[in-house]
């Protein structure tokens, strides 16, 4: 149960930072809405790092799977809380941020969320074997 939490957390998080990137996109403007986006997938992404610790506990077993997963989230997770430093409400009203180069990020850490969705779905079918 707790593996399939964090992947419909992760897909949920995913699917944010799509929605996010196609408004910054059709905007072509970076607002303080965007960086309180950032925070809840932020947020999205702990709760996922916490059931998948979880469903490793459950597990009982020193998957290497399990690690690798668990390092890709927090690695995201980090790379998500930077990007939302970068836009940060005081740094949006003093300074040029291009939007060009935020849809970059946005979209390098979609790819990254397809990753991660990939490492999860390994978890699952090595778990149902």
């Amino acid at each position: 149960m707790n593996l399939s939490n964090a992947k419909s957390l992760i897909i949920h998080a995913a699917d944010k930072l799509s929605a996010l990137h196609r408004e910054i996109h059709n905007r072509d403007l970076v607002t303080t809405p965007d960086h309180v986006g950032l925070g809840e997938i932020n947020k999205s992404l702990v709760r996922a790092y916490e059931h998948l610790d979880l469903a490793y506990e459950s597990a009982g077993c020193g998957s290497e799977s399990f690690s690798e997963a668990m390092e890709y989230v927090e690695l995201l997770r980090k790379r998500i809380a930077a990007l939302a430093e970068y836009i940060r409400p005081y740094r949006i009203k003093n300074e040029h941020i291009s939007v060009y180069s935020v849809l970059n990020l946005i979209y390098g850490e979609n790819q990254a969320f397809n990753h991660l969705a990939s490492l999860v779905n390994q978890i699952e079918g090595a778990s149902h074997e």
